[in-house]
């Protein structure tokens, strides 16, 4: 598995970017699309409570 994040400023703003690469050995490899569907829902999940709460530590 390789993980990255990258955060680039945008003016005001801050965009923050994942990536995330799985890698399934054998056949296992062929339900990696199914776990990236449940990986990428936390990861969504995750980023709406931090820019909430980076949200509101500006204010």
């Amino acid at each position: 598995m390789c993980f990255r994040c990258t955060l680039d400023s945008l003016g005001d703003d801050t965009r923050l970017t994942n990536e995330i690469e799985l890698h399934a050995p054998g056949a296992l490899n062929a339900l990696a699309p199914l776990s990236t569907l449940g990986i990428k829902s936390a990861v969504a999940q995750n980023l709406t409570v931090l820019k909430e709460l980076l949200e509101r530590m500006g204010q």
